[in-house]
């Protein structure tokens, strides 16, 4: 892997490295033992992950950060694109891996927050997977969909004036309904149109 940090002090590239190895922590749902053991194979190894976190390791070694890109599954070239940008957020596979397209390139998918504060996601094709709960990380305003086999996919960027809401979330609805028109507008939904609901309680992360 390529010499990291070049353009940067050594010390900027620890803290801003410890950074993105904290907020990928974070969408991966590890805790900082488990993260240790995937990447150093031994559990103990839990402070320096979160001396990396914090900063505190200046100049780590090019075999710490391989070992750190790895377990966390983030390429050298995303690492160098984050240190020049620190305030991109991590990238995430589509959550159109969670549905049926049948035959469509694309699907419609609204969010919105239900008279009684709960989170509602609108979808017009069904779900090929099971969704066990979301996650909402609040420090990075992203929501996340689970699925029964723990895999993660980010479903939206949440608008600051939804913020307040989801971080008191406890559940979040899932609503399979026909589209409307050219376009799905969830106030113009009738009950004709709901297909299947399922509800799932919601996680958050900071």
């Amino acid at each position: 892997m390529a010499t990291y940090g070049e353009h940067l002090s050594q010390a900027t590239f620890g803290e801003r490295f410890g950074e993105l190895i904290k907020r990928r922590r974070a969408i991966e749902n590890l805790t900082q033992e488990e993260l240790a053991h995937l990447a150093f194979g031994d559990c103990s190894k839990k402070t320096r992950i979160s001396e990396l976190e914090n900063g505190k390791i200046k100049n780590p070694r090019a075999s710490t950060v391989d070992a750190i890109c790895v377990a966390l599954k983030i390429t050298g070239d995303y690492v160098e694109r984050f240190i020049k940008e620190p305030d991109r957020k991590p990238e995430l596979e589509s959550i159109v891996d969670f549905f049926f397209l049948d035959g469509y390139l694309e699907m419609d998918f609204e969010i919105a927050i239900s008279e009684d504060g709960r989170g509602v996601i609108f979808h017009d094709r069904n779900l090929k997977v099971k969704i066990e709960r979301g996650e909402y990380i609040s420090d990075l305003g992203v929501l996340l969909l689970v699925d029964s086999h723990g895999r993660r996919r980010k479903a939206f960027d949440i608008s600051d004036k939804m913020k307040f809401y989801f971080e008191n979330c406890k559940r979040l609805f899932l609503v399979h309904c026909q589209m409307t028109g050219s376009y799905m507008n969830h106030r113009e939904l009738k009950d004709s149109n709901i297909l299947s609901e399922r509800e799932v309680p919601i996680k958050i992360l900071k």
